[in-house]
Parts: C-alpha cells; sequence; structure tokens
C-alpha cells in the first residue's frame, strides 16, 4: 500500500520543509517537534460559535487518561399537581401566577402581570458545591409560549432568590427579550456573555445546561455549544457564595405590556457532579435528592411516611389487638401500643403501601436497607407467664386496601394475577414475669443492606407481630417503635 502525505500548501508532497511529521531530535528536549498525532476530542463542531470546540485528554504520569465519572444530585420532573415540598419551595411571589400541570412548572401562567417588581421563584432546598478542578452540570428544559416582551426577565441556575430583583451573586442562564444570556456574578461583579442565542420557537422544548467548574462556565443549549465565560482574574471562583441553591425566577425588571405576554414553563430539571469520584453510595444520592423513605415523594401525600401521631398534651397510651386483616397503624415505621394477649395469629403492626403511581406522581420502588424495632412494657407488670413477641417483616402483597396476611397467591392466565406478602423473620423480643412497667425488650436492628427488601409500586410492607407467650391483659400494653431504613428510586 501506497501513502502519499501532502505539504501544508495542500498540493506538494510533504517535505520536513512545509510540514512533514518527521522528527529526528531528541523528543525528551523537543516534544513540540515530535511528528506524532495529537488528540484532541471535538466537543462541538462550532456550529453556532464557528469554532470547534476541542480539548485535550489529560495523561497521568502512568500513562493512563484520565476518565471521570459522574454523580448524580438531584433530579425532578415536576409532574406532580401539588408542589414536591420534599424537594421544591416557593421561595418568594408577589402577583405573578404560576401553576403545575403536564410535567411542567407555568411561572407567569396567567401572561397578566405588569408591574415592576412582580415576580414567582422557586428553588430548591437543598445546596449545591462546586469542587475542585471538576464540573457541575446544572440542566433543564424550557418551553415558552412567547418570546419574553421588554422587561421580562427569567433566570435560572444557581443563586439565592432575592424578591423580584436580580440575583446578587451566582451563575444562571437569562432569557429575555433579546435571547438567551449567560450570567455570572461574583458578589455584585457582573460578567455577562453576548446574546448566546436570539430566539426560542414557540411550544419547543430546549435543553439548556450550564457545565460550572473553577476556571469556566460553559453554555450549552440542546447539546450544541453556544459559549464559555472564563472566571475573571481578580475572582476566586465564579461566585462567592460557597453553595447555592437552584433556583429559577420570572420577574419584571419594569412595567411590562397586558399584551404579548410569555409564560416561561420550566420541565426536568438534573444536577450531577463530574469528575470526581464521591464513591457515594446510591442510597445516599438517592436520599440527597430528597428521595429517602421516610417522607412522602412527589405527587403524594408531604410530609413524614411513618405514623407519628401528635401529643399535645399529657395522654394515656393504649393499646390494640392484633389483626390479620387490618393494621393497628399505616405508616412505615411509626410508634404504636399492642394490648398483651395469648399465643395466636399473626397480626398487623404497621403496614404502608408504596403508592402506584400515575402520570401526576411518579411510581417508584422502595428499597428497604435496615430496620429497627424497640418495645417497653406499659400498663401493667409482666405476671404469672413471660410477654414473647416474634417480629417479621411481610411485603410484596397487592391490593387496593390492605391484604389478609392468609391471602393466596394466584398467577394464572385467566385472572387478574394476586401477590401474597413475603415474608423475613426479624428476631424475638421477650419480657420476663415480674417485669416492670416501663421495662424495655432487647432492641431488634437489622441490616439489610447486603440484601434489600423491595418493594415495587403499589405494593404494600408491613412489621408484623406474634405473641408466641402472653396472657390476654387488657391493661398490659407492649408500646413498639418501629424504623424503616430506605430510600426511593
Amino acid at each position: 500500500m501506497s501513502i502519499s502525505l501532502i505539504g501544508k500548501d495542500g498540493t506538494s508532497i510533504a517535505t520536513t520543509a512545509n510540514g512533514a511529521p518527521v522528527f529526528t531530535g531528541d523528543a525528551a528536549a523537543a516534544p513540540a517537534g515530535v511528528g506524532a498525532v495529537r488528540m484532541f476530542s471535538e466537543n462541538d463542531p462550532g456550529a453556532v460559535t464557528g469554532t470547534p470546540y476541542l480539548m485535550s485528554p489529560e495523561t497521568s504520569t502512568d500513562y493512563r487518561l484520565r476518565v471521570g465519572m459522574d454523580t448524580i444530585l438531584y433530579d425532578h420532573t415536576p409532574a406532580e399537581t401539588a408542589l414536591d415540598t420534599s424537594r421544591l419551595k416557593i421561595s418568594g411571589i408577589t402577583t405573578m401566577t404560576t401553576t403545575l400541570a403536564s410535567g411542567f412548572i407555568a411561572l407567569n401562567a396567567g401572561a397578566a402581570a405588569t408591574a415592576s417588581g412582580n415576580y414567582v421563584s422557586y428553588s430548591t432546598n437543598r445546596v449545591f458545591r462546586i469542587r475542585g478542578a471538576s464540573q457541575l452540570y446544572v440542566e433543564l428544559e424550557v418551553n415558552v409560549n412567547l418570546m419574553p416582551i421588554a422587561n421580562q426577565v427569567f433566570e435560572a441556575g444557581l443563586y439565592v432568590p432575592v424578591a423580584g430583583i436580580q440575583p446578587a451573586d451566582g451563575v444562571w442562564f437569562q432569557i429575555d427579550s433579546s435571547g438567551i444570556k449567560g450570567v455570572v456574578n461574583y458578589n455584585g461583579t457582573i460578567t455577562q456573555t453576548g446574546v448566546l442565542a436570539s430566539s426560542l420557537s414557540s411550544g419547543v422544548n430546549y435543553h439548556l445546561t450550564m457545565a460550572i467548574s473553577d476556571t469556566e462556565i460553559q453554555w450549552w443549549r440542546d447539546d450544541v455549544f453556544l459559549g464559555e465565560t472564563p472566571i475573571p482574574a481578580g475572582q476566586a471562583a465564579p461566585c462567592l457564595t460557597d453553595s447555592l441553591p437552584y433556583t429559577f425566577q420570572q420577574r419584571n425588571s419594569g412595567i411590562v405590556s397586558a399584551s404579548g405576554q410569555a409564560i416561561v414553563k420550566v420541565g426536568n430539571i438534573v444536577i450531577s457532579a463530574g469528575d470526581l469520584n464521591y464513591q457515594k453510595p446510591f442510597s445516599h444520592q438517592m436520599a440527597g435528592m430528597g428521595h429517602m423513605g421516610y417522607q412522602g415523594q412527589a405527587g403524594g401525600t408531604m410530609g413524614t411516611t411513618a405514623l407519628f401521631p401528635n401529643a399535645a398534651g399529657a395522654t394515656t397510651v393504649t393499646g390494640a389487638a392484633l389483626s390479620q386483616t387490618a393494621t393497628l397503624a399505616t405508616g412505615l415505621g411509626g410508634q404504636i401500643g399492642i394490648t398483651a394477649a395469648v399465643p395466636g395469629i399473626d397480626g398487623y403492626v404497621f403496614a404502608y403501601q408504596n403508592p402506584a403511581g400515575s402520570v401526576s406522581q411518579p411510581p417508584r420502588n422502595l428499597t428497604i436497607t435496615g430496620l429497627k424495632v424497640d418495645s417497653i412494657n406499659l400498663g401493667a407488670a409482666v405476671a404469672t407467664t413471660p410477654t414473647t413477641i416474634s417480629w417479621s417483616l411481610a411485603f410484596g402483597a397487592t391490593g387496593a386496601t390492605i391484604p389478609s396476611l392468609a391471602a393466596t397467591e394466584t398467577g394464572t392466565l385467566v385472572a387478574a394475577t394476586i401477590k401474597a406478602h413475603r415474608r423475613i423473620p426479624l428476631g424475638m423480643q421477650t419480657f420476663l414475669v415480674g417485669a416492670l412497667v416501663g421495662a424495655q425488650a432487647q432492641p431488634i436492628q437489622i441490616d439489610l443492606s447486603s440484601a434489600p427488601v423491595v418493594v415495587h409500586p403499589g405494593e404494600w410492607v408491613a412489621l408484623v407481630g406474634k405473641f408466641i407467650q402472653g396472657t390476654a391483659t387488657a391493661s398490659q400494653v407492649v408500646f413498639v417503635n418501629g424504623t424503616v431504613l430506605s430510600h426511593f428510586d
């Protein structure tokens, strides 16, 4: 095979004088002259900027290319119809209306806010930090009905919201009547890009991404590179605040015409850390995003998932009998009293149904990584017979209402499938004869991290108790605290 090398003029055969990749010297002493392939990655062909965006890979002293792994920190699709207060909040609102519908949060939903200073802003409960040489990726979907008109401003990025005015510190995308811009604010010192894109089409979803590092910010739309902003020499970082929430807001910077107003809608939000090996267990990542099992999820009932009835004053602790068909407490753990009983059937103590989900409530798997059961004796001392309770976890049964512990499984091809509970033992607790009021049984603590229990959407999970020894004594109550370590994914 014959290969001809063409010189820099594009026509002549290459020579050392006109660009042939030939080197006869000392590569270590003069590396710039080495006739070798120099590798760059084309991150973007330059369709917008006019210049291809190239980056060179890094090689360690041990000849290995640097490879980064992303760690997801936050993700949220606002499919719910009521605000997911576990992870997002309205940080301020004046006159401007806002709605949740079809997977979008609409700002200025009424298209009728005209006064200067009218605004609405949302912020995450969590804050995010730029670390070292790594990049922090901030992504969102945005959709407009019309281009903003004069004095309409939309800002989305990392900043602490300030009521109805420009953020005081942070990094964000800005959309106004001139188009899309990038803004870097270092405690009041503002560096702003020119117009990165001059128009947005009505009803089109645009994917905006900021890649933030300690040296520059890259601006992207629909995976097309729009430009970069180097950190000015007088700044130690992109912004002065060490950690910032993700915030998006629409505001009127002056009086706005009543006609032709833009409604900006925000869809899926994703924030992830690049390059650094965080070594965070997946459960920690989920908890960091608000997907911990001990609080309600988007589209469902907000607040704690455990049963903890609040006592505003002194109360008498009472118990109830175990049942195979009804739970003493509805919740993912919590506290409840059980009336002492003779040896007998298994019965529900706590029961919780993982929401089946819908278009407005994303279905999620509930992964249980650990359990703890604490019990104390109340009401009366243990007499004549020890009180012993065997504990188990029941999970996986289906049904619109709590299924019987005795329900049988059906998997025929002629009827809807009925799934019965799976069961695992947790251990036993005993109160010996003479155990006084206030006596505590040995706590049971189970680590399931090596083989978690997974409860699928629509399935039930329950703490089940069975008296192995005991006497039916109405005045004796075993008071139980149940803890479920879990996350939604």
